[in-house]
């Protein structure tokens, strides 16, 4: 169980809870949200949820000073963190630390796991989490061993660790970001979520200066030309361009991305797209003429037709249904 107490001069005035990993056993591919305005805080919290990985998106406006307790019990586990917008002050052993955009942590939370945030009116930030479980964590150490092993031992550890690095290259945040918004928008797959998970991991081992395999390396790679295909999904890229600007060959992208996620890059595109088209549709104040200019169509007409192919009816009839 996750609950977070959020205290004003001392007075309780926001409590919100989440359920533990025991309660989430075999949940999979779920997102929870709570929000929560009153005059002291605006606050939401998403979690994604796949068996026993949860990833944690704290979301958090101060209108006036005050302090975030959190508590969480359940079962040992690996945390990897990261600001993603904003900055924030935690009370670590007594000492007020600041974090901003690109501070990382990656730790071992114990079964019973209490943090505090210092709040400072006006201020904001965003964090990600990702908690990982030792049961999950055989999962990651089966198939990516040369990242993930270094873990096998750590869990039955009597003592919690955190080791901090700063995202130099700014890659492992927009990471961090891609994660957030595939979550928040409904974009998500169990399986590009924990490849994106893996993505975190290794360029974190990477910044800290450790060789990476290899063909790690070319993942990178190719999780980088997906980063800027859905950054530029209106006005997409040629296959060449991409491939260059994520520092390979055109051959080498199209094989390694159809082994990545068993399609093309412009099936890919297609793919995104229509979730983008489907999750707009369910905002009637956007006409449909301006979903499909925002989908970076030419024409509505050209939005209709794609819309058909992939669904069987026009985006009208989507809506009305």
């Amino acid at each position: 169980m996750l609950t977070c107490d959020i205290k004003v001069t001392g007075q309780k005035v926001l409590s919100l809870g989440m359920p533990s990993e025991a309660e989430l056993q075999g949940a999979e591919n779920t997102v929870l949200s709570q929000t929560a305005k009153n005059k002291y805080c605006d606050f939401k919290i998403w979690e994604y949820i796949n068996n026993q990985t949860i990833v944690m998106i704290k979301s958090f406006a101060a209108k006036e000073d005050g302090t975030i307790e959190a508590i969480r019990t359940g079962k040992k586990a690996i945390i990897f963190s990261t600001i993603i917008d904003g900055s924030v002050s935690e009370i670590n052993s007594n000492e007020l630390v600041t974090h901003n955009v690109g501070s990382i942590g990656l730790g071992l939370m114990s079964e019973k796991n209490f943090h505090v945030t210092q709040l400072n009116k006006g201020g904001f930030f965003e964090k990600l989490n990702i908690i990982i479980t030792d049961e999950d964590m055989e999962y990651y150490i089966k198939r990516y061993p040369e990242i993930f092993s270094r873990f096998k031992d750590v869990f039955s550890s009597k003592k919690p660790f955190v080791h901090g690095v700063f995202d130099q290259t700014g890659k492992i945040t927009a990471i961090a970001k891609e994660i957030k918004t595939s979550i928040i928008s409904g974009n998500c797959s169990s399986q590009l979520i924990k490849n994106l998970i893996v993505e975190c991991f290794i360029r974190y081992f990477s910044s800290l200066g450790e060789k990476i395999p290899e063909k790690y390396a070319l993942r990178g790679k190719i999780y980088a030309a997906r980063h800027i295909l859905i950054e530029n999904f209106k006005n997409p890229p040629s296959l060449n361009t991409l491939a260059a600007m994520s520092g390979t060959n055109e051959c080498t992208l199209k094989k390694g991305f159809k082994q990545e996620f068993s399609m093309t890059v412009f099936e890919y595109l297609f793919e995104y797209r229509m979730k983008l088209a489907v999750n707009m549709l369910k905002d009637e104040t956007l006409s449909i003429n301006n979903i499909a200019v925002n989908l970076g169509f030419k024409t509505q007409s050209h939005f209709s037709a794609a819309f058909r192919k992939k669904y069987g009816v026009s985006p009208k009839e989507f809506r009305e249904r």
